[in-house]
């Protein structure tokens, strides 16, 4: 699937296997795979952000680190 020319099949594939995780975590390891896979997904999100405003022209560069600049 695309958005303006940008592929987020791996972004759906990713947000998929998250919402089987936390859906089904019981045990502590399981619920630490649970996190690793949303921190896996919210930085996709933020990269494909980062790119859809980028080809929008509404920004040029942002910080590396998604939440940064609240600091």
């Amino acid at each position: 699937m695309f958005i303006n020319e940008i592929n987020i099949t791996s972004l759906l594939k990713a947000f998929k296997k998250f919402e089987t995780f936390r859906l089904n975590s019981n045990s502590e390891q399981e619920k630490a795979g649970t996190i690793h896979a949303f921190e896996y997904c919210f930085e996709l999100i933020w990269k494909t952000m980062k790119r859809l405003l980028a080809e929008k022209g509404k920004i040029q560069t942002l910080q590396k680190k998604p939440l940064e600049w609240l600091l």
